[in-house]
């Protein structure tokens, strides 16, 4: 059995088949997925999207329920962690709820493999005013910060996960910008599998 531990938010909702996809072409072993996802999923707060809430993915059950018995190390994905940058919080807060979610990971099995995605700069950078506006008003209604404001703070949380990737013997993923189209933030469909695999090759 190979265990699978995703830590995420919308990328992992729209891309669950093609991520399914990349795990079979991984292992021949039946895979067994423990979850903490959900769109506008957050690390640190509590998140509503439409008509439902999701606790933060610190404060989820997840942990409670982790397998502990195993015949492969874990494979645990550490993605999305730019959400709350548009919920308001800094960078350094931000920063270390992934800490925290290695540190866990780590006690309950240090023989996991861990790997994080950065943060998608090259979709935000080339987003325009305009569209920046759009999207945020779509995805993050209660987000009050400008185009200027996300990128400046995305490029330092980056900046951050991937000191924490370094320091902590983590693979660190950059997102390729060709998989981001209008919508800066969510893997193109037909990009996902190749993605996914990115990740988990």
């Amino acid at each position: 059995m190979q265990d699978v531990v995703l830590l995420g938010a919308s990328n992992l909702v729209l891309g669950w088949p093609a991520m399914m996809t990349a795990l079979q072409r991984l292992t021949a072993e039946p895979v067994r997925v423990n979850i903490a996802t959900g769109m506008g999923r957050s690390y640190i707060k509590t998140s509503a999207f439409w008509f439902r809430q999701l606790p933060s993915i610190l404060d989820c059950q997840l942990w409670n329920h982790l397998p502990q018995e195993s015949s492969h190390p874990q494979l645990v994905l550490i993605t999305d962690v730019g959400n709350d940058i548009v919920y308001l919080y800094q960078p350094d807060h931000i920063a270390e709820s992934v800490r925290q979610c290695i540190s866990r990971v780590r006690n309950w099995r240090p023989d996991a493999k861990l790997v994080m995605t950065g943060l998608p700069l090259a979709s935000l950078r080339r987003i325009g005013n305009a569209r920046f506006l759009i999207a945020r008003t779509i995805l993050f209604p209660g987000c009050t910060l400008s185009r200027n404001d996300v990128i400046e703070r995305s490029v330092a949380l980056d900046q951050l996960v991937r000191q924490i990737a370094d320091d902590s013997g983590i693979r660190f993923v950059e997102p390729a910008p060709n998989w981001y189209g209008i919508d800066p933030i969510h893997v193109l469909p037909k990009y996902r599998v190749e993605a996914f695999r990115t990740y988990f090759d």
